[in-house]
């Protein structure tokens, strides 16, 4: 007897982004305690840059998009399935901002509203252009598929975009 453990591409697609996604907010991963670093959390409300909003929008999309496409087949109205997606953005983004409490790095609950827009923005454009945007994705997937060439050059260009967006001036 033979099993079928074979992942629906849906499921490995967001797989992949939250393994990105975990790499991408939790580097450098040297844990420690620093007391009163939470009161910096309410502060950041007042000091979001431009760059840094559109780096968390930009980086929650697929998560909406993704997660919008894997419930298509549900009995949900579209406007619930939003909703869940932004609710699992909001929860998603918490817990990496609650982790980046004890990195060295800058944890702030203005990223989790951020993020919240930006898995939003995905599910509604997975909503209005599920269709189209179905069917590239199942061209580039084909095409990724035969070359691994086009795999390496999709991480390469996504982590690239993020990177460039992180390390621009917060003078905008």
């Amino acid at each position: 007897m033979q099993t079928n453990l074979r992942l629906k591409p849906e499921v490995l697609r967001l797989i992949v982004y939250l393994l990105y996604l975990l790499i991408l907010t939790m580097i450098p991963f040297r844990f420690s305690i620093s007391p009163g670093r939470y009161f910096e959390l309410w502060e950041s409300f007042y000091t979001v840059s431009i760059s840094d909003f559109i780096i968390n929008v930009i980086l929650f999309i697929p998560f909406g998009f993704l997660l919008f496409l894997l419930m298509k087949n549900t009995v949900w109205k579209d406007y619930t399935k939003i909703l869940i997606c932004s609710i699992l953005g909001t929860s998603l983004s918490f817990i990496v901002e609650i982790y980046q409490l004890f990195l060295p790095r800058d944890s702030t609950l203005s990223d989790v509203v951020i993020n919240t827009i930006g898995a939003f923005i995905g599910a509604v454009v997975a909503k209005f252009y599920y269709n189209k945007t179905v069917e590239i994705i199942r061209y580039i997937w084909n095409r990724i598929q035969m070359s691994k060439f086009l795999l390496i050059l999709l991480i390469a260009l996504y982590s690239l975009t993020i990177l460039s967006l992180s390390v621009l001036p917060n003078q905008f």
